[in-house]
């Protein structure tokens, strides 16, 4: 028979066990790190473009985007051109040579003004000479905040309005505006609808609610919106990624508990997830977005938190950075733990 002192023993193991596998992740090193240009940055967004092998952040505070290409940082589009306020989700469209930016205004720009907050706008630049090809504004009304976006395979964007329950779509051809969701499930105080990516089978979109910490699957074919059941609330999420068929990678940010990069593997129709192995690191600095490029996984260091909160966080860390982890090597630590 087992004692009571060995059975207690026992169990503290397996909680310790089961602690260290969900935090297989935990406290990793970068092996790259990029400075971005100037102070007071704040970025949000990130892409890449294979073509080029290029990854393109967007600023929060100064309207501006930044383009680091085999390591070199310069600035793509200045801050504020083309009336750049905060920029947030981009996406960049290496067959067409687009790179799609959201375009908003939560009052924390250096360009913000009464009558700019709340007004959004969606981007088309492109990606070799720079040249604005279009702007789309999210209607001329205010309460609006364009913040990511996702495009599927003919090249319609999809864009999430963290301030309206609306997903919307943006043609490829035309680049027509419209309504492609309305649901009071997206609708809350503050934040909601945040990162947004469409399944590798090109069936679903998958977004995250911030401010509730749920994940939804809307389907491309007929629009049905299904709330993904999953095995604990996703913390403040954010940007996101898929790193295989059915696994995806969440930012956990700015409000969230313990900030870093959750890993979620869902179901083979993506009805439900579990949220597993978690990236934390001291080089992440309230992280927002994430990319994939070269086998690396770069996170966005925004610093947001003393944009929006200076009393409790006092100045930010002079500079700005991005860094980036050897995504083979976090798997493989993973299935050896």
């Amino acid at each position: 028979m087992v004692s009571k002192t060995t059975f207690k023993r026992l169990l503290t193991l397996i909680v310790l066990l089961f602690a260290a596998i969900n935090h297989a992740w935990a406290q990793e090193i970068p092996d790259a790190t990029y400075t971005l240009l100037g102070e007071n940055v704040y970025p949000e967004g990130i892409t890449y473009d294979a073509k080029t092998d290029s990854l393109f952040v967007g600023s929060f505070y100064k309207g501006e985007i930044q383009r680091i290409q085999r390591g070199m940082v310069t600035v793509f589009i200045p801050a504020g051109q083309d009336e750049l306020h905060s920029v947030v989700g981009l996406f960049a469209d290496a067959k067409r040579r687009r790179l799609w930016v959201c375009n908003s205004e939560a009052g924390a720009s250096q360009r913000a003004t009464p009558e700019s907050i709340g007004k959004a706008s969606v981007h088309i630049y492109n990606l070799d000479s720079k040249a604005l090809i279009k702007k789309v504004a999210l209607t001329q009304q205010s309460g609006h905040f364009c913040n990511d976006i996702a495009l599927d395979a003919n090249g319609n964007a999809y864009i999430t309005d963290s301030f309206s329950p609306v997903i919307w779509k943006v043609e490829g051809t035309d680049f027509v505006l419209s309504e492609f969701v309305n649901d009071d499930k997206f609708r809350g105080e503050g934040f909601n609808l945040n990162g947004i990516r469409i399944t590798p089978d090109g069936k679903y979109l998958i977004t995250v609610k911030m401010n509730s910490g749920q994940l939804f699957r809307i389907s491309l074919k007929d629009r049905a919106v299904l709330e993904i059941k999953l095995s604990r609330p996703i913390d403040a999420g954010d940007g996101m990624i898929f790193s295989g068929k059915h696994e995806l990678l969440v930012v956990e940010g700015f409000g969230a508990k313990e900030a870093g990069i959750a890993t979620l593997t869902f179901s083979k129709d993506y009805s439900s997830a579990t949220i597993s192995v978690k990236l934390q690191s001291s080089k992440i600095k309230v992280p927002t977005t994430i990319t994939i490029a070269d086998g690396r996984l770069f996170v966005v260091n925004s610093q947001l938190n003393h944009l929006f909160k200076p009393e409790e966080s006092g100045p930010p860390e002079p500079s700005f950075s991005i860094v980036g982890f050897d995504l083979k090597r976090l798997k493989h630590k993973e299935v050896s733990r």
